[in-house]
């Protein structure tokens, strides 16, 4: 102590000193609005010699965690305060150290900005870039479209598009929320579908075929088709087509048609295709070959249904006496060909001609060989009243009878119409 006394009497006054460095040398970065940044520097003593100091902030928005400080190396935190700033704008100001290697000044910068969605392609910073996202990559649009930060690439102006989005914006997010979104910012049109083939036809299918339609779509983005099969022979293929299924501009449907369920003659089925906002159907007609069984069975019900209108049209006097009576024996005869052993038919024939006062042609049926036989008659009868002529229908009459002997007993018979009595005999 006593040396360094006499040292400062003689005017000695030297002392160690050094240069602080700081790293960074300028405080610059980006805060989002309404957010609080945190960042820190680091102060160092390039003689390696502690020092102390304290640090004062320029700017209320900018604050240092801890303004003392002591030791060599020192990592300083500080946080910035954005709230009430809005996008572009800026904030400046300086940290004044005050240190026992003297007073230093470290300047910072900070420029406010949204929080906008990170994609591959950089920050998404409005419709049209996120549309051009889509274009490029639909699953990813589709991710960042559920991102909270989403909401920051609306401008002030586009309050419909941030409404348009409130209302889509609900998890699990899908590509048709972006779809939706997209079509109504009026970024892109909606997808439509064309079918190549309307109609096809085939003939001669023995064993499982597959056939497809063929689609074409001109427009990017979403499109998801269901498929549903109108037959019990058609089963498609995919219940689903999107468009990952489109190579190009152009997708196939395809369907299996399944022989063991088709039936002779004409098939019909239709393979449907539709979305929420269009429908498109292909008609399909598969020619089944028909045994010889069922062409009988065919021939049969026409000629029955043939029957069955000719016997209305006369009832209701759309057709003439006779003109019913040869369409009606007509049909019978090629019934009775079909099935000899069907004895209505013959019985039909005499009712016919009896209607017609054929007695003759009636008794010429040829009811011999035929056995002894109860039958309950429910048969339509016309029945003409012999005293005024009137023409009655009767849908019950039950006759116990001898089929050789219909004939007659039929002719010794006479009906009386209204207040008459019914089936009288002579």
């Amino acid at each position: 102590m006593q040396n360094k006394i006499e040292e400062l009497a003689q005017g000695n006054c030297s002392r160690e000193s050094s240069i602080l460095a700081f790293t960074p040398e300028k405080l610059a970065f980006e805060v989002v609005e309404g957010a609080a940044y945190i960042g820190e520097f680091s102060i160092k003593n390039t003689n390696n010699i502690p020092i102390e100091g304290t640090i004062y902030s320029s700017s209320p928005r900018m604050e240092c965690q801890t303004p003392q400080f002591q030791g060599i190396t020192i990592t300083q935190t500080f946080k910035f305060h954005s709230e009430g700033l809005c996008e572009g704008d800026s904030q400046s100001g300086n940290l004044h150290i005050v240190s026992s290697q003297g007073e230093y000044i470290l300047p910072f910068e900070v420029s406010i900005s949204r929080k906008y969605p990170d994609s591959s392609q950089g920050k998404i910073h409005n419709i049209t870039e996120f549309a051009n996202l889509a274009r490029e990559s639909y699953e990813e649009a589709v991710k960042i479209f559920a991102k909270p930060e989403f909401a920051g690439i609306f401008g002030i102006r586009e309050t419909e598009e941030r409404l348009i989005y409130q209302g889509l914006c609900k998890k699990p997010c899908t590509r048709a929320q972006v779809e939706e979104f997209l079509i109504a910012a009026r970024k892109k049109k909606r997808v439509f579908f064309e079918v190549e083939e309307a109609q096809r036809e085939f003939r001669n299918v023995k064993q499982c075929e597959k056939h497809q339609v063929t689609l074409k779509k001109e427009e990017w983005g979403h499109l998801a088709l269901e498929i549903i099969a109108q037959g019990e022979w058609l089963q498609p293929v995919k219940q689903r087509i999107t468009e990952e299924d489109f190579v190009g501009n152009y997708a196939a449907a395809e369907y299996f048609i399944l022989p063991e369920k088709l039936h002779g003659g004409n098939n019909f089925g239709k393979l449907v295709l539709q979305t929420p906002f269009q429908r498109e159907e292909v008609e399909l007609c598969v020619v089944g070959a028909r045994t010889g069984r069922e062409q009988m069975v065919r021939t049969m019900q026409r000629r029955q249904a043939e029957l069955a209108r000719d016997y209305l049209n006369f009832g209701f006097r759309k057709m003439v006496t006779g003109v019913w009576v040869k369409r009606m024996c007509r049909n019978l005869e090629d019934l009775m060909g079909l099935e000899p052993d069907n004895l209505w038919y013959l019985l039909m024939k005499a009712q016919a001609l009896l209607v017609n006062r054929q007695r003759q042609e009636a008794q010429w049926i040829p009811f011999q060989g035929i056995k002894w036989t109860r039958i309950l008659c429910c048969m339509p009868i016309i029945c003409i009243c012999a005293r005024c002529g009137s023409q009655n229908l009767h849908m019950s009459i039950n006759v116990r009878i001898r089929l050789k002997k219909f004939i007659i007993r039929i002719k010794n018979m006479q009906y009386f119409c209204g207040s008459c009595c019914f089936w009288t005999k002579t």
